[in-house]
């Protein structure tokens, strides 16, 4: 005996619904009786109705003719199954049961709107959550061209490019690296002990690029400029 039985598509009433072919419930329950005299009598019986509890398909045989399936909604399953009054019974009333929850999990992760109402809270919740994510994006993309600039930029640069790249001015830029004692105060020119500990590039006054970014975030900490020294390590 199959230990499941497969859900099926159907459209009931109109509606579309996940449905058991009543001929598997029958064998499920291990029911005596023929399929067709079972199922009409159930129907009969406990007042199942067409188009609201169940679907009827015409289906033709291999060998000519025709038969009627039926594909039952899971409420009327648990009820077949219920009115076993049986181990199995209760065993394949238990299952169809679980087969509920999980389409119910499933609906409402889903969460397709049925009424207007809800298709309107619906927009208004998406609408509500594009506008974070515009927000976050203003937030974002200056940080995201900053990184752009750094990625771009060589290995060293002048003092001038890498204010350009901090989005700083070249001569605010100067007077912190000489706050820093990386220059003198008089000048342009990298103090000594910069230039014997190999932060200067040959030939022009420079800064190493993976260094810009402790120097950037030393600048916008403070507005006056009263930074660490520690903060950036210009080169």
């Amino acid at each position: 005996m199959n230990e499941i039985i497969k859900l099926t598509a159907q459209t009931i009433g109109g509606e579309p619904q996940q449905t058991v072919n009543g001929r598997e419930v029958h064998e499920a329950l291990m029911i005596k009786s023929n399929f067709r005299d079972w199922i009409k009598n159930r129907i009969s019986d406990f007042g199942f109705l067409e188009n609201q509890d169940f679907a009827t398909v015409a289906k033709n045989l291999a060998g000519g003719g025709k038969s009627k399936e039926y594909f039952i909604s899971i409420g009327m399953a648990k009820e077949l199954c219920m009115v076993e009054r049986n181990d199995l019974g209760r065993k394949w009333r238990r299952y169809f049961i679980d087969c509920e929850q999980q389409l119910q999990t499933v609906k409402q992760a889903i969460a397709i709107p049925q009424t207007l109402p809800e298709a309107l809270r619906l927009a208004a919740d998406l609408a509500e959550k594009n506008q974070q994510l515009i927000e976050q994006a203003k937030i974002d993309t200056p940080k995201a061209e900053w990184c752009d600039r750094v990625t771009a930029a060589n290995e060293h640069m002048t003092i001038t490019q890498a204010a350009k790249t901090l989005n700083y001015p070249p001569r605010k830029f100067k007077d912190y690296l000489r706050q820093i004692g990386f220059i003198y105060a008089n000048s342009d020119t990298p103090m000594q002990e910069h230039i014997k500990a190999g932060r200067r590039q040959s030939g022009r006054k420079a800064l190493h690029a993976h260094h810009k970014q402790g120097a950037e975030m030393a600048l916008r900490k403070d507005g006056q400029r009263r930074v660490d020294r520690t903060a950036a390590r210009p080169i």
